[in-house]
């Protein structure tokens, strides 16, 4: 997985393309990572991408007076309801959800052959004839959105003053931070996950998140995800903001210490091996120790392959379709395990000791000593939080969510406001 990164670092160096001041490698990023993970390419969004771009002239007819603009690109609801909050604590409605965003048709034959051609140049016997052109197609879309975006602000300038982007690291947000930079509006990017660790043994596609930074200001959840971004990133520590993390105001944290009925919280596909071990585990501990488990997909884990594991043991799947926290707000789990994931600290916040399973640890998170990699460590795990005092226990998640978590800390209104 290492060589994917190496070859994401490569193919980014050489994929270099400067034009207007905007340096394209910073929105590419996302296709050069799927080009380096040789991930399936969809020919229709090739032909798409050559002849089609955002209809930019609707999408912002009513914001040209605005001096916030908030967007993002991402459909999982957890997403929507954190940049919601934010907006509604802001005061600003000025809004745009690439999403919702029509493609209209677009033809420039000067660029199509110029964004060709260099991408063969630099491409050529480096990866797949098919790659080529869709690194090629999407360097023609980006290009195609900047000219007019530009058309239109020569027809009626914006008025911007900050420019917030959900996830300002790739794709079109990333060119609209440098299209914005370039007319002096303050552009930050908001955090959506611990995206800015170490790992351990595998490189994930999150890297990216830490890496490929264009804003001026990244706004983070609490002092780890400052301190990760100085140190793993080189980030100027003047460029990173706490900000905290409104799905989590302040609380009593008040575990529990029963262990009658987990939440199992499998990690994204590249850690599949690792799920399907925590689940042969768990199997093994509900038949001897009558514990109830339940097991909550990651959206990247095939829905059938994992139900079929689950239908002939003790396990069942969650509905994917209540949010998580609707599930833990439903009060129903005393404990969960988590592999490769930030709902570690979502499951404390909710009032739940979580276990880590070691074995297949990558992502290198602040916590308890909570991992186990067998039936026998799980067993002493369990056993280790029963006896813990409880007020020691609940002093030191609470500080571990509110450095990792960003809970209790806002300051949006006084970073972004007018």
């Amino acid at each position: 997985m290492n060589d994917y990164f190496s070859q994401y670092k490569e193919l980014k160096k050489i994929l270099k393309f400067r034009e207007n001041d905007i340096e394209f490698e910073f929105p590419m990023a996302i296709e050069v990572m799927s080009v380096a993970h040789k991930e399936k390419i969809n020919l229709f969004k090739i032909i798409v991408s050559f002849f089609f771009v955002y209809n930019f002239p609707k999408a912002i007819k009513n914001i040209k007076n605005q001096r916030i603009l908030f967007s993002d690109a991402y459909e999982r609801k957890e997403y929507s309801r954190l940049l919601q909050i934010i907006r509604q604590n802001v005061g600003d409605n000025s809004h745009i959800h690439f999403r919702n965003i029509d493609l209209i048709p677009h033809f420039n034959l000067k660029i199509i052959i110029s964004s060709i051609g260099f991408s063969f140049k630099v491409l050529s016997g480096k990866v797949s004839l098919k790659n080529t052109f869709y690194i090629a197609s999407r360097l023609t879309f980006y290009r195609n959105c900047l000219s007019v975006l530009q058309h239109v602000d020569n027809t009626t300038p914006f008025q911007l003053k900050k420019y917030i982007a959900f996830n300002g690291q790739y794709g079109i947000e990333a060119l609209l931070a440098q299209f914005f930079k370039q007319k002096g509006v303050e552009t930050y990017t908001l955090t959506h996950g611990k995206s800015y660790v170490n790992y351990k043994k595998t490189i994930p596609q999150d890297i990216i998140n830490g890496e490929n930074i264009s804003v001026d200001k990244v706004l983070v959840w609490g002092n780890s995800g400052k301190k990760e971004l100085i140190e793993n990133f080189g980030i100027p520590e003047k460029n990173v903001i706490v900000a905290g993390n409104l799905n989590y105001p302040s609380k009593k944290i008040n575990v529990k210490q029963t262990f009658k009925n987990g939440i199992i919280l499998l990690g994204r596909k590249i850690y599949d091996e690792g799920n399907k071990d925590i689940l042969r585990i768990a199997e093994e501990v509900a038949l001897s120790q009558g514990i109830k488990f339940s097991v909550r997909l990651h959206p990247s884990l095939s829905y059938e392959i994992y139900s079929n594991l689950c239908k002939s043991s003790l396990l069942s799947l969650t509905n994917n379709e209540v949010s998580l926290q609707e599930m833990f707000l439903a009060g129903q789990y005393d404990f969960a395990i988590v592999n490769n994931s930030t709902t570690y600290y979502e499951s404390m916040y909710h009032n739940m000791v979580c276990l880590r399973y070691e074995p297949d640890e990558n992502e290198q998170y602040e916590g308890l000593d909570d991992k186990f990699g067998d039936s026998k460590t799980f067993y002493e795990r369990i056993s280790f939080f029963q006896k813990i005092d409880n007020k020691l226990l609940n002093e030191k998640i609470n500080k571990l969510l509110s450095d990792n978590l960003g809970m209790g800390i806002n300051r949006y209104k006084e970073i972004l406001g007018k």
